[in-house]
């Protein structure tokens, strides 16, 4: 199995898994069986851990042009938050959100902006 990789994820309420091989662009992507969680064990552990772990920052709706199933998109791709958006290389945008990419982008880092301003003119004003 060293020449597989899995990636476990959750959507629409089920544990999935796309499991890829290592130097072929295939890719088989499921439900979670009891033999994935055996096969790929270190995998599976680092996904319920990972799921169980709270995300700590601004939320994607609060970004201009981001409803529920853009955030839904990006999260599924790695994009949990807002500053994670804002962080985000040019070369993965386009993946992971397709087209409007690079105006959302702009759009998380000009609200985090916002945020960062309001902080400190309260911090001052305290």
């Amino acid at each position: 199995m060293s020449n597989l990789r899995a990636r476990f994820f959750h959507e629409n309420r089920s544990d999935w898994i796309e499991i890829t091989i290592i130097g072929d662009t295939s890719t088989v992507v499921r439900k979670v069986q009891p033999k994935d969680r055996v096969d790929f064990k270190p995998d599976w552990q680092a996904y319920r851990g990972a799921e169980e772990l709270e995300v700590k920052g601004t939320p994607l709706t609060d970004v201009k042009g981001i409803g529920e199933a853009l955030a839904k998109k990006l999260i599924t791709n790695g994009i949990r938050t807002a500053e994670e958006l804002a962080e985000t290389p040019d070369g993965a945008l386009p993946k992971a959100v397709g087209m409007g990419a690079y105006t959302i982008r702009k759009e998380a880092q000009k609200l985090l902006g916002r945020l960062h301003d309001e902080a400190l003119e309260r911090t001052i004003a305290a």
